[in-house]
């Protein structure tokens, strides 16, 4: 399989690489990948899987590495970077490498945090003697034996106003386990994906907002930039002439 990687180098152009056998279901649009250029290694951008560009077999270079099990750049975002690419004049490679955190094209190690939940289980006696000896672990073990799922050490200790030196006596004892486990980070989320849908509603604009819609909309068939300046306090109605004229931008094919 073929796919053409955008070098994160400056060099502003995608490359075919050969994806091996064993990395082929890792592989995706988005996916950051460490490529052979040259007589170096790069990260690259998966920018489009089957690509059409004809490599002599004797050229053919695969990639080495990819990174992340997931895309580091979905379709929204690249859909932006391509938009930013045309209106800022910049090169792709650039506006992705801007798009993407230092720590991920570094590879800093994975984030971890500490999860804690029952171990051994006390008899009634034993458990009475740690209530009376130290009340604050028998209340961390009981708020843990309550639970169905490892919580996060940290959560439950400031819930709960225990300190750390309870928790790891509980601990050494074998009566509360902790482990580590690592944080999946998410490329993108839409916050708003699963908001309330309201119908929406038609606005008539007055008389001064009409004025200043009707301004946007010469610039906007000109096809030109043109700079506005829409001046009004708080509450003149400045958000609904921005919703028209969004809204016509839409209707024309823009965005």
């Amino acid at each position: 399989m073929l796919i053409d990687v955008l070098p994160l180098t400056g060099l502003d152009r995608s490359l075919a690489y050969a994806v091996p056998e064993v990395m082929q279901g890792q592989v995706f649009v988005g996916s950051l990948v460490r490529i052979p250029l040259l007589n170096r290694t790069e990260l690259g951008v998966v920018a489009q899987m089957d690509s059409k560009e004809e490599v002599p077999a004797g050229k053919l270079k695969f990639i080495f590495e990819v990174l992340y099990n997931t895309p580091v750049l979905d379709g929204q975002l690249i859909q932006l970077g391509r938009w930013m690419q045309r209106y800022y004049a910049a090169t792709l490679d650039a506006v992705f490498e801007t798009m993407i955190p230092g720590a991920v094209r570094q590879q800093t190690a994975p984030k971890l945090r500490s999860l804690i939940e029952i171990g051994q289980i006390l008899p009634d006696e034993e458990m009475a003697a740690l209530e009376k000896r130290a009340p604050k672990q028998a209340e961390l073990y009981r708020f843990l034996q309550q639970q169905i799922k490892p919580l996060p050490k940290g959560m439950v200790l400031q819930r709960l106003k225990v300190n750390a030196a309870s928790c790891t006596t509980l601990v050494k004892k074998g009566l509360v386990r902790e482990f580590a486990e690592r944080e999946e980070r998410t490329v993108y989320t839409d916050d708003l994906a699963g908001a309330e849908t309201v119908a929406a509603h038609d606005v008539v604009l007055n008389d001064e907002q009409q004025a200043a819609a009707d301004d946007f909309r010469v610039s906007l068939a000109s096809n030109e930039f043109r700079p506005h300046l829409l001046h009004g306090v708080t509450g003149s109605g400045k958000t609904e002439v921005y919703l028209d004229t969004m809204r016509a931008t839409l209707a024309v094919g823009g965005g």
